[in-house]
């Protein structure tokens, strides 16, 4: 450690304090637990089985002995951006624009949504709550009638990690996100949402995966992703179907660590992903095992929902002393 902050002193960076995550059951002073705040090309990498340190290096050695890095290797661990609820609206068949959540040029009611939450931070209506927003293609219901419910402008949306399905309009999207504050772990002790707002139906299955195949946000993603998807899906046999479910979204972030997979209801983000990989990933995934002490899982494990970077990689660290 004396090493690697000395290497530090040297770039210009200064370390961050890192306190132990409650309910890591890590016991003593949490202040003992540093992590420094450096940029990827000086942390050994994790993942994928390649390990590589440049320590000591100048930046610009740092950036030339990580291009020459295997892309796919690249280190995921504390890439996942901290967030505690996503929102995913189901869009329809058509095309999606680079950025759906673009005020102007985005999907409408994604966009909406993302200005609704936007506006209560402003305000401090969502407390610490943080959202994430996206959108699935297609229909929840491939079998419905879905030319009617898209006439009506009614969408389905669903709620993770609270795996929930709400059917909404525009107009609704207000209420709707203040309502999923009771399902956020901060505000665990309120009531369900009252009588006359919009009610939720809990999804069918027990595992979702989320696959990135926004192709027109990054040309990596939409080679990969559906690629991916259409793997996992057909690792299902028609049992599993009942339990598990594919969903093709829009951007996750991270584009670089594409093929990126995101499971819920534990929250669990993966990078670097290949279609070869589907099957073993989906066997590791629906063995049960901690997603951290599966060899397989960890080398692609990118980080966790409501757990911040720092925290990501100590978890990472604290799963590998343990084994």
């Amino acid at each position: 450690k004396v090493r690697m902050l000395r290497c530090l002193k040297r770039m210009g960076r200064l370390p961050a304090v890192l306190r132990a995550p409650r309910g890591t059951g890590v016991a003593g002073d949490h202040n003992l637990f540093l992590r420094a705040s450096v940029p990827s090309a000086v942390v050994a990498r994790r993942g994928c089985g390649s390990e590589w340190v440049s320590r000591g290096m100048s930046s610009s050695q740092a950036e030339a002995a990580k291009e020459k890095a295997d892309v796919r290797c690249e280190a995921c661990t504390g890439t996942v951006d901290l967030y505690h609820q996503h929102i995913l609206i189901f869009t329809g068949d058509a095309p999606w624009p680079p950025m759906v959540e673009h005020k102007v040029d985005g999907i409408p009611i994604v966009s909406k949504t993302m200005q609704i939450i936007q506006n209560r931070n402003k305000q401090g209506l969502n407390g610490d709550v943080i959202f994430k927003v996206g959108a699935i293609e297609g229909h929840y219901d491939a079998n419905a009638d879905v030319a009617a419910a898209t006439k009506a402008g009614v969408f389905d949306v669903l709620l993770f990690p609270s795996a929930l399905r709400f059917q909404a309009t525009e107009a609704d999207m207000e209420d709707l996100v203040e309502s999923f504050l009771s399902f956020s772990t901060p505000y665990q002790h309120l009531s369900p949402p009252p009588d006359g707002r919009i009610a939720g139906q809990p999804l069918n299955e027990d595992t979702h995966l989320m696959v990135c195949v926004h192709g027109s946000r990054d040309a990596k993603c939409g080679d990969i992703g559906p690629v991916l998807a259409d793997n996992l899906e057909a690792c299902l046999s028609p049992d599993l179907k009942k339990d598990v479910r594919v969903y093709r979204c829009s951007h996750l972030g991270g584009h670089k660590f594409a093929g990126n997979l995101l499971v819920y209801p534990k929250g669990d983000w993966y990078g670097n992903l290949v279609a070869a990989d589907s099957l073993n990933i989906v066997t590791e995934i629906l063995s049960g095992q901690e997603s951290l002490k599966s060899e397989l899982l960890s080398q692609h494990w990118r980080g966790r929902l409501g757990v911040n970077k720092d925290e990501q990689v100590y978890l990472f660290d604290q799963s590998k002393q343990s084994t």
